[in-house]
This record gives C-alpha cells, structure tokens and sequence, in this order.
C-alpha cells in the first residue's frame, strides 16, 4: 500500500553492525514509508530509546538518539526521564550524551528546567561526554554557567559527593 508505514526495531551489535532489536533492549524504533516505487523508503519518525543506570543515589540517563531537534522527541526524553527518577525516588542525575551528536535549544531549554525541578528536590543534574560541538553549543549558550560538565560519567557521578 502507497505511504503506508512499517515499524522496525533496530539496534547495533558488538561490532556496531545494524541489527533488529526486541522490546526491551536498547535500540530505537524506526517508521519507514515506502515511495512510489518499492526500493523507495524514508525514515519518517525515529523513536527516543533510552538506557538508565544506578550509581547509589545516582540516576543515569543515556540518551541513544544522534540529534535531539524536535520537540516531540524532547518532550519523549523529559517524560522518560522525569518517570525514572519519581519512580526510583532519585534526585541526582547525570545526562551522558556519549551518542548524542547535537541537540536543540529547547533541549537545553527541557535541560534547565530539569535541573530547576531536581534542585527544589534537593538534587542536581549534571552533564558530561559533550562532543566538541555540544561543548561549542554549552559555552554559546552559556549552559555551562547553569550545568556542571563533567568529561566523564564517574566524574560527574562523584561530584556529588
């Protein structure tokens, strides 16, 4: 059928090689949309997928997606996040973006408004593995005088001690 989607679940092995992924584990939801001939696709929407550790009274989130532009997929992030930490009563978060490549305004926007909710809470976000161009977007938009960045997951996680 013309324009029809299908959804595909897709994650990368040891090696880095595409592979279909199961609910559950770590990789992202991707509609594809055929063309108007069959060897025409384009992605139309890929999904936010997201992975979640613990160090002691440490929440860490690790965004999976390369780009973070659209709002729906900020909005996806804040939800998925903001849930994890009411439900593991966690107020300290640390955001590694060791797979993002680039990130919106009005994701710095969701970022500062996080660490606002978690300080009222007695917590603190902090941030770490910027690429250089996230480190180039912190220092324009002065984010780094708002967020702790941090090299590092273990350094940031330490900083709250």
């Amino acid at each position: 059928e013309h324009g029809a989607a299908t959804t595909l679940r897709v994650g990368a092995d040891h090696a880095g090689k595409l592979t279909r992924a199961e609910p559950g584990v770590d990789g992202v939801e991707i509609d594809i949309v055929g063309g108007l001939a069959d060897d025409e696709h384009r992605v139309r929407r890929v999904v936010f997928e997201r992975e979640f550790d613990r160090l002691g009274d440490v929440l860490i989130a690790r965004p999976t997606v390369e780009t973070i532009f659209e709002k729906e997929t900020t909005d996806k992030i804040y939800k998925s996040v903001w849930d994890e930490l009411e439900k593991s009563s966690n107020s300290k978060l640390v955001v590694d973006f060791k797979k993002v490549e680039s990130f919106s305004s009005n994701f710095i926007g969701m970022l500062v408004g996080l660490k606002k909710k978690l300080t009222e809470k007695g917590g603190d976000l902090r941030i770490c593995n910027l690429n250089d161009r996230l480190s180039e977007i912190a220092a324009v938009t002065q984010l780094n005088q708002v967020l702790k960045i941090f090299n590092r997951v273990d350094k940031a996680v330490g900083s709250f001690v």
